[in-house]
């Protein structure tokens, strides 16, 4: 379904009878590809930073496989700091607009 039909990206997708419609995806976004994904490549997992409805989208494109992007030394060195980067900087934003 997810695969063949590309049904997140044609809003097909229904979960607990409610239609998945990406677009009203508002919160902040971070979206990590793998340069040499022979499974999800590029140009499959790109389109979904254009069909979110969040104004805050980052791509992280890091130069890894499909298992090697969340596996091993190389996840643990690039990967995951990524991720805590985005992570860390998206809360300190949170905190700092929930005070105003």
């Amino acid at each position: 379904m997810l695969f063949r039909s590309n049904s997140m990206i044609t809003n097909t997708v229904f979960l607990g009878g409610r239609r998945v419609d990406l677009r009203h995806v508002t919160v902040p976004v971070l979206i990590i590809v793998a340069e040499k994904d022979h499974i999800v490549p590029l140009q499959s997992a790109l389109p979904a930073a254009d069909v979110v409805g969040s104004e805050d989208v980052e791509i992280a494109a890091l130069p890894f496989g499909h298992v090697g992007l969340v596996m091993g030394r190389a996840a643990a060195k690039q990967t995951i700091p990524t991720i805590e980067d985005w992570v860390r900087r998206h809360t300190d934003n949170s905190a700092k607009e929930g005070t105003r």
